[in-house]
């Protein structure tokens, strides 16, 4: 049986300090269980997870929170709408498996794993009114799926070296660039894309 293609979605870059809560259990990297809340924070060079009651469970390079059963992951302060007029912090719930990592600034990174037919409903879902026509619903969906493989294809010639995204050549030699993979070194696509 062919296993279901999965997505790294980044949700929080750049932070200090990320707190959640666990909804039901999850295996942390793999040996130690953990529901209910959580906060996580760099601690010489590493991540240190602890519980609600300030209690070290793990303190790692990465540390991955893998769902058991159907349990759900919600994040505190998401930043959403970067540099919208409507940019503002929200609680988020997630399905799949959680991965905080650092960045090369040792900042917090927190990346949902996340089987690609899964995001792609979500992305829907979020973007569009569920009374829409179905036409429109499956029209956005095809362009959902489009974007995201032309997003994944850019990244694959980005880690073989090849040029991912020049645009049209210009009078001048001058090339046009899309810049919107350069933030997405440690996961596929943003959150807030």
């Amino acid at each position: 049986m062919k296993e279901e293609p999965t997505l790294r979605v980044g949700i929080l870059q750049g932070y200090s300090e990320v707190a959640g809560r666990l909804n039901g259990p999850f295996l942390i990297n793999d040996a130690l269980s953990l529901s209910g809340m959580f906060r996580a924070c760099e601690r010489e060079g590493r991540i240190l997870l602890a519980d609600a009651a300030g209690h070290e469970i793990i303190h790692e390079k990465e540390v991955r929170c893998t769902p058991v059963d159907n349990s759900t992951f919600t994040l505190l302060d998401v930043m959403i709408g970067v540099n919208f007029h409507w940019q503002r912090k929200q609680e988020q719930t997630f399905r799949g498996e959680l991965r905080l990592i650092l960045d090369e600034s040792d900042k917090l990174v927190a990346v949902n794993r996340i089987p690609l037919e899964d995001y792609l409903s979500s992305v829907v879902s979020s973007e569009m009114n569920a009374e829409a026509a179905l036409e429109f619903l499956k029209a956005h969906a095809i362009a959902s799926r489009s974007w995201l493989m032309s997003m994944l294809g850019m990244a694959g010639k980005a880690r073989h070296g090849e040029n991912a995204s020049p645009g049209p050549a210009l009078q001048t030699e001058e090339f046009i660039r899309y810049y919107h993979r350069v933030d997405h070194t440690l996961f596929d696509v943003c959150a807030d894309d």
